[in-house]
């Protein structure tokens, strides 16, 4: 099977999975929250897999948090990491 088959037989799925009561009812949300008209709510909808919280987040200019920020260490946590690190040279 080619790549384009695979990809073809894998959105189907998907659309088959979605019932149109759901996709209707994020167009819905989706209308609400932005300025989106109808068409411009399902296409964006379609193009991020009808998540539609990235949708409401592209429309309203939020941009994502893609760096992971370093968890939190206390002082003492540091000082013994980097201990740790000193004794196992």
């Amino acid at each position: 099977m080619s790549e384009a088959s695979k990809q073809n037989e894998s959105t189907q799925t998907t659309e088959a999975s979605m019932d149109t009561e759901t996709i209707e009812r994020n167009i819905k949300i989706v209308m609400n929250q932005t300025a989106y008209l109808y068409e411009e709510a399902r296409k964006e909808l379609e193009e991020n897999n009808n998540d539609y919280v990235k949708v409401i987040k592209n429309g309203l200019g939020i941009k994502f948090n893609t760096k992971k920020s370093e968890p939190v260490i206390s002082i003492n946590q540091g000082i013994y990491k980097e201990l740790r690190k000193f004794l196992d040279k």
